[in-house]
């Protein structure tokens, strides 16, 4: 969310890490009956807030258009929160060898290559199913999503 609402990676890494010093601090204010992202997103935005009045430059975003980005910013988080959900549960209805290709594809460290040639497989063939699975995960997460109104 640093990012976004400032635009540089540098200031955001110096905001972020006053943010988590602050969250940190704070911690036992957190309800857990509460969005966290959107606990800690708050945090951001006052920070960014306070350092742009502190700073000598002319603000580029005045509070509200600052405050419009952090809402958006917010309500795109609830979409990919919900689309990860769905997406884990998709997941799990794969059968257990399309499971391990999924995870091995892309949370591994070998190629598509690497892994075609350990399965003996053609990298094409490889490619293709991979294709398909992911054609099915995305019917299956637009199902779920569609069936709780998020779509």
């Amino acid at each position: 969310m640093c990012v976004t609402l400032l635009g540089s990676r540098n200031d955001a890494d110096e905001v972020f890490q006053e943010v988590s010093l602050l969250i940190w601090r704070d911690w036992d204010k957190f309800d857990s009956s509460r969005d966290f992202v959107r606990w800690a997103g708050g945090y951001a935005v006052n920070v960014v807030r306070n350092q742009r009045r502190k700073s000598t430059d002319r603000p580029i975003l005045s509070d509200e258009l600052l405050d419009q980005i952090a809402e958006t910013r917010n309500r795109s988080d609830d979409r990919l929160e919900a689309r990860r959900k769905a997406l884990e549960g998709c997941l799990e209805e794969l059968q257990q060898d399309q499971q391990q290709l999924v995870a091995q594809c892309y949370s591994g460290s070998d190629s598509i290559r690497a892994l075609a040639s350990s399965r003996n497989v053609e990298p094409n063939a490889m490619y293709k199913r991979l294709e398909r699975l992911r054609r099915i995960l995305f019917d299956c997460v637009q199902r779920n999503l569609q069936s709780e109104g998020m779509v």
